[in-house]
């Protein structure tokens, strides 16, 4: 990140704006840095921490620094991570960075009233709930708030951004979006990730590394078993549930065919709900694992996709979303918080 210009040409403001607008990113990581160091100085001793919650900044002012920062490179990635997903991993872009932010000072303007008993965590399939992707109105998703709404907005929080990765995700959770300011009245997380880090073994991969569902599923479901574990060592008395991940159509084929089953991410899509549900088996009254995916499936067996319920092949129509919050998510919830 190269300094800001010097001696002549332009004035002092118009080099400041333009090295400003050069390097937004880093200035925005910095910012994530300085929320970190917030997080982990609310840590020690267990319990709810006596530090003030930082006021959300108002939307013309830039967030102010926060005191104690330390650098997240300090955080060693948990051991149940696989090596096959790196984790720890943000993403360069503006936007992301941008709504990670504003979560994070979410995170701590609703720690103050202790009102929050559920965290939802996870991609575009929650962040539809918001009716945003990446943070901007999205049509796709404009019946996700009246979901949310119905079943979830009065004790939960919906921390999700359209394509994140496992990594994606524990990043956040360690840079600024942990838990462990809204202890004790946390009572659990809802987790729903997996789909793009599928998705991205077909673009950047190549076709034997997607049909490998079985070490797919491993790798993936251990990325996603580090995610729990974290989450439960930042607010210990929490219970995980982990939503599997659904099935995806294939937009590479002609008309109707998109949504058959099976298609090319099944096989990993399948390897990594077995290794999900395997774990939360392993951790029974901690964890427990949902499949929300008949509000989707066609029929009996793999069948295939109802395509009104599916429309792009990928994320929930505001009707899946109201069957997968009716019928899945919220019974899993009642039963964990009684």
């Amino acid at each position: 990140m190269a300094p800001p210009p010097r001696g002549g040409g332009p004035s002092p403001a118009q080099s400041w704006g333009a090295w400003l607008d050069r390097n937004r990113f880093y200035v925005m990581a910095v910012i994530g840095v300085l929320l970190v160091g917030y997080g982990m100085s609310t840590r020690g001793g267990g319990g709810a921490s006596s530090a003030k919650p930082v006021a959300l900044p108002a939307s013309d002012e830039p967030p102010k620094p926060i005191p104690g920062a330390k650098h997240p490179s300090a955080i060693k990635p948990h051991p149940a991570a696989s090596k096959v997903h790196a984790l720890n991993e943000p993403r360069e872009d503006d936007k992301w960075m941008g709504l990670h932010t504003k979560y994070a000072y979410e995170v701590q303007a609703r720690a103050k009233a202790q009102a929050v008993s559920a965290v939802f965590y996870g991609d575009s399939i929650f962040e539809a709930f918001r009716g945003s992707k990446l943070g901007i109105p999205a049509d796709a998703f404009a019946g996700g708030p009246a979901v949310w709404a119905k079943h979830f907005k009065a004790h939960a929080l919906d921390l999700a951004i359209a394509g994140d990765t496992a990594s994606n995700l524990l990043w956040r959770i360690r840079n600024g979006e942990s838990p462990r300011p809204l202890t004790p009245a946390v009572k659990a997380f809802v987790i729903n990730i997996g789909t793009n880090d599928i998705k991205k073994m077909a673009v950047e991969g190549d076709s034997a590394d997607l049909a490998d569902g079985v070490a797919n599923g491993k790798s993936l479901g251990a990325a996603i078993a580090a995610i729990v574990e974290t989450l439960k060592e930042e607010a210990p008395g929490a219970h995980a549930i982990i939503m599997a991940v659904l099935p995806r159509g294939d937009t590479t084929k002609a008309g109707d065919a998109q949504w058959d089953q099976p298609s090319v991410y099944s096989p990993s899509v399948d390897h990594t709900n077995a290794a999900l549900k395997a774990y939360a088996a392993a951790h029974a009254g901690g964890v427990t694992f949902v499949d929300c995916g008949s509000a989707v499936k066609a029929g009996g067996g793999r069948g295939g996709l109802k395509k009104e319920a599916l429309p792009d092949t990928t994320h929930p129509s505001a009707a899946a979303l109201e069957a997968i919050a009716s019928s899945c998510l919220k019974p899993a919830l009642d039963k964990v918080m009684g």
